[in-house]
């Protein structure tokens, strides 16, 4: 089971994330669960909650975009964000693939989302291939 944390702060950037990754996961018969949450900053608390309740489950997509405005508050959400994913990864050696968009402008959405969810599932059955 692969748990999907998404936040759906710019929910129509974050559907085309969602369609191709679950469009993905089914073509490898991969089952799935959604989570959603309010903005990019809650994902790794979802994450950190789900797996301490997950049991054998380690793997997730953490789905979200950030984009820079005119302030750094930008720097510091996608710095911490990105901080708190792979401080869950390392402590509760759980894997997270970031499919979460970093763009210094929403007109990059598109293209962006276009192939990143596809991207974020790959790299976790190349994990998970691993695994065994």
């Amino acid at each position: 089971m692969v748990d999907i944390v998404i936040s759906k702060y710019y929910e129509s950037i974050s559907n085309i994330l969602e369609k191709s990754i679950k469009e993905e996961l089914i073509k490898h018969h991969l089952n799935y669960k959604i989570t959603e949450v309010p903005g990019v900053w809650e994902i790794p608390h979802e994450i950190n909650r789900l797996s301490s309740l997950a049991g054998d489950r380690t793997e997730y997509i953490a789905v979200g975009i950030l984009v820079k405005g005119e302030t750094d508050h930008y720097e510091y959400i996608s710095s911490s964000v990105s901080n708190g994913l792979i401080n869950i990864t390392i402590h509760k050696n759980v894997y997270i693939a970031n499919c979460i968009l970093n763009l210094t402008d929403i007109k990059q959405a598109d293209s962006r989302a276009k192939t990143k969810g596809v991207e974020s599932v790959n790299a976790l059955i190349k994990i998970q291939t691993n695994k065994t």
